[in-house]
C-alpha cells in the first residue's frame, strides 16, 4: 500500500539529489574557470614568488634556530621602524576642528546643523507633544513643528 506521503518523500529526495548534483557541477566549473583565468605567465610568476617566500621562511627559521642554539641575539636584529608616508603626516583632526570652530561663521553653521539633526530625529515626537507653553515665536521649522525660542550660537 503506497501512500501519497511516500511518493512525495521520494520525489523530494530525487529533487534534492538532482539539485545537489547540479550545484556540484557548477562548483567544479567555477573552480576550473578560476584556474584558467590566470595566464601561464601570471601563474609562473606567482609560483616563483611562493617558492621565494618559502625559501626565505626556511632561511629565517634556520637563523632563528641557530641563534637560539648559540644563545646569542646577533642573528635576531630588531626591525627598523617604518616611516609613515609623507602624505599621511598630518596634524590631529581635533586640532583642525578646534581652529575651525573658533570662526563665528563655522560655529553658526554647526549650530544650524545640530538643530536640523535634532529636528530630523525628534520631529515625530515634537509633533505628538504639540506646542510648548512658554513658546515665544510661532514660526515653523523644516521638520513641521513650531520652532522653540532658543539660541544655540
Amino acid at each position: 500500500m503506497h501512500s501519497l506521503k511516500n511518493y512525495l518523500l521520494i520525489l523530494l529526495a530525487l529533487v534534492i539529489t538532482g539539485l545537489s548534483a547540479l550545484a556540484w557541477r557548477q562548483h567544479q566549473e567555477i573552480n576550473a574557470l578560476r584556474a584558467a583565468s590566470l595566464r601561464s605567465d601570471e601563474r609562473a610568476d606567482l609560483q616563483k614568488r611562493v617558492w621565494t617566500a618559502q625559501k626565505r621562511a626556511s632561511d629565517l627559521e634556520a637563523r632563528l634556530a641557530t641563534s637560539r642554539r648559540d644563545g646569542s641575539d646577533t642573528a635576531a636584529t630588531p626591525p627598523r621602524p617604518i616611516a609613515p608616508h609623507p602624505a599621511r603626516r598630518r596634524r590631529p583632526a581635533h586640532v583642525g576642528f578646534a581652529s575651525m570652530m573658533d570662526r563665528p561663521d563655522m560655529a553658526r553653521l554647526m549650530a544650524i546643523q545640530q538643530k536640523a539633526q535634532i529636528d530630523a530625529r525628534f520631529a515625530p515626537l515634537f509633533k505628538k507633544l504639540g506646542p510648548f507653553a512658554g513658546q515665544a515665536r510661532t514660526s515653523s521649522s523644516p521638520a513641521g513643528r513650531p520652532a522653540v525660542d532658543a539660541d544655540w550660537t
